[in-house]
């Protein structure tokens, strides 16, 4: 899939909270698309650092952190179980990190990763995370 357009997604808890699509798609800032769930590949995280200040700041989330990554076909995802969850709220995180299934409590910080599985119920699963 070399070649294929990175796509910016971020959770929208606001659609998330009335039963609407998880996930939103931007361009330049302008929302394109809600999906219900979506499968990633070669991805980055990003996380504004102005953004995560204020939400600690006032306790309240805004949009601040994003997935970077090339759009795949939810077939195309490794056939292995997910390595961990993902992990972040900007009222104490600055960064997502990977909660590890082994050992429960475990989590590292991760910004790239091979594969991010994006799901209906708003729960976000990473194969290869570093």
């Amino acid at each position: 899939m070399a070649g294929a357009p990175i796509v910016r997604i971020h959770r929208n808890l606001h659609n998330a909270k009335r039963g609407g699509p998880q996930w939103t798609r931007t361009e330049r800032g302008k929302v394109v698309e809600y999906l219900d769930a979506v499968a990633l590949r070669d991805v980055s995280t990003r996380v504004r650092p102005g953004g995560v200040r204020r939400c600690q700041d006032r306790g309240v989330r805004e949009v601040c952190a994003f997935f970077d990554g090339q759009r795949i076909d939810p077939t195309d995802l490794p056939t292995s179980e997910p390595e961990a969850a993902v992990r972040f709220d900007p009222r104490v995180d600055s960064q997502f990190y990977a909660a590890g299934f082994d050992v429960p409590g475990s989590r590292f910080p991760f910004s790239r990763a091979d594969f991010i599985a994006l799901t209906h119920s708003g729960r976000a699963y990473v194969w290869g995370a570093e």
